[in-house]
């Protein structure tokens, strides 16, 4: 929405422009608008000038039947400035063809015989709604101004958490090597790497909220699908295996067009859903497919699947549904609303079905060449 950022204008100091070739009919209004508005008159001929110009708080057209279609054309033309888009502008016409004019951005019409107060009145309304649109537009700067600010902030502590968080699995990571012959210590550690996984995920979808409701940047590339779905499936084979589940890699053909960032990040958290729903002694199964529309990930668990009558809130921002994790793990709504956004922002979809068999297959599909 394009509003000025000049304060408007009181209604009894607002200037009207009066576009007219017909001086009997400025006389009868003159004296009685005057009380009212700063007035100010031009011709017809002079209007095509207005675009090029501060334009005024509102606008009326004179128009004899002979002027009607070059008021209907000047209309068309200056409602394609931003700074016009909101301005009153009301022909005042002696037939009633309003439809030609509303149909071109006028206002409303005045059809003669309408009385002097009347149209005052009607063009302080307008001018009354203008006015509350500014003020709602220098509101909603404000808002945004001071969300940006908290948004800023949030992902500055956000960041600032991720680094110890990593630095807690490389210190796991190094006690694992001496915790081999302690089941007891290297149960704990297994449980606390799970935790610090989870914490990290937790962030990286809060921090990606951030940036999808800003304007977030893609750098996309050709990906080779194989690289990311064997790296993301080695990944979470560690964390399976702590559910006694295990993470299988079916075929891996195909290439994407696609941030890779990004695409690890979608992959990662269909991948970690994935493992979070599915019970014990299961397996959760990862593969591509080419098609002609794209490359297709699609990643196969054996859990709970969703009710029919939660699936709405499936990709949608903080959905909870009544399905638990197995593991007593922790989700707080954003991952597929992440997943949705992000492959959205890179010209593909996100979608899930549900077997008769049971289970979820959740998929993402993106290009698998750049847009032509």
């Amino acid at each position: 929405m394009a509003l000025a950022d000049e304060q408007m204008t009181t209604i009894s100091q607002a200037k009207i422009l009066i576009l007219d070739e017909c001086v009997d009919i400025y006389n009868q209004l003159y004296p009685q608008f005057e009380r009212h508005f700063a007035l100010e008159r031009i011709s017809l001929e002079e209007s095509h000038k207005l675009s090029n110009v501060v334009p005024p708080d509102g606008v009326v057209v004179i128009a004899g039947r002979a002027q009607y279609p070059y008021v209907i054309q000047w209309l068309r033309q200056i409602r394609q400035y931003d700074a016009w888009q909101y301005i009153p502008i009301i022909p005042y016409i002696n037939m009633p063809e309003e439809t030609f004019f509303l149909n071109a951005g006028a206002t409303e019409c005045w059809v003669h015989p309408i009385s002097i107060d009347a149209m005052i009145t009607r063009m302080k309304n307008h001018l009354n709604r203008v006015k509350q649109l500014h003020q709602y537009g220098r509101q909603l700067q404000e808002y945004r101004q001071a969300y940006l600010a908290q948004s800023h902030l949030i992902e500055i502590a956000s960041h600032d958490l991720q680094h110890p968080i990593n630095d807690l699995l490389m210190i796991e990571g190094l006690l694992q090597q001496y915790a081999q012959q302690d089941t007891q210590i290297k149960a704990l550690l297994e449980d606390m790497n799970v935790a610090l996984d989870t914490m990290q995920e937790a962030l990286t979808d809060f921090l990606t909220a951030l940036y999808v409701r800003s304007e977030v940047q893609f750098n996309p590339q050709y990906i080779s699908v194989s690289n990311i779905l064997l790296d993301i499936g080695l990944k979470y084979t560690s964390r399976a295996a702590s559910k006694n589940i295990q993470v299988v890699i079916g075929q891996t053909i195909g290439y994407m067009y696609a941030d890779p960032r990004r695409l690890k990040q979608i992959v990662e958290n269909l991948v970690s859903n994935a493992v979070k729903y599915s019970p014990p002694n299961k397996e959760v199964h990862i593969w591509s497919e080419v098609a002609s529309e794209g490359t297709y990930i699609r990643v196969r668990d054996w859990g709970p699947g969703i009710p029919p009558e939660e699936r709405y809130l499936l990709f949608s921002e903080f959905g909870r549904l009544s399905t638990q994790p197995t593991g007593n793990e922790s989700s707080i709504g954003l991952g597929l609303w992440v997943v949705k956004k992000l492959a959205e922002g890179m010209n593909g979809e996100a979608g899930a079905r549900f077997p008769e068999e049971g289970g979820s297959v959740f998929w993402v599909r993106l290009p698998s060449n750049p847009p032509a």
